[in-house]
């Protein structure tokens, strides 16, 4: 396996390595926080209230797996946040119901089948530096979380918007 030293940001209220729970991490957040909750769906497997919405939905193709879909989903909020918040002071997080995602990223799992998606994530975690890299955390997924809740629904939207662009694929 090989090991990626991944940036941590310096904004984070929770400590280097630290795990904190979905309320802790729900709690933690402020008006000057940009969250992304990310998510990805595919066929084979099945908050505080946010006012305004930025629903950006990726019909991927060519991805069997749920694992496969969660890995891209966190590749394009890493890109989106590249792209479009760089220069952001505030927190920038990125949320995910998907642990594999998480510890492939930061060197706690052995990622072999999906070395190449999951080194994506982390070339690109490495063009930001300690004062604008996004937290990446987990949080329990079907809870009720509003964000997490609410994308859920827009990656299973996507899925099916794929499945219509190459039907052949189900």
């Amino acid at each position: 396996m090989q090991v990626a030293m991944m940036p941590q940001s310096n904004k984070s209220p929770f400590a280097i390595f630290n795990e904190p729970t979905s309320d802790e991490i729900l709690v933690s957040l402020d008006n000057d926080c940009i969250v992304i909750f990310c998510d990805g769906s595919t066929y084979t497997n099945p908050d505080p209230s946010m006012s305004n919405w930025l629903e950006l939905e990726y019909p991927i193709t060519c991805i069997k797996t749920n694992i496969g879909s969660e890995t891209e989903a966190m590749r394009l909020a890493l890109e989106y946040v590249g792209n479009h918040y760089r220069f952001h002071f505030g927190r920038l997080i990125i949320l995910t119901d998907c642990k594999f995602v998480i510890n492939a990223i930061f060197n706690k799992w052995d990622f072999d089948i999906y070395k190449l998606p999951i080194m994506d994530c982390q070339k690109i975690s490495k063009l930001f530096n300690e004062d604008n890299v996004p937290e990446i955390y987990w949080i329990k997924g079907h809870s009720g979380i509003t964000g997490n809740d609410k994308v859920d629904l827009v990656a299973n939207n996507a899925r099916k918007k794929a499945q219509q662009l190459q039907p052949d694929l189900i």
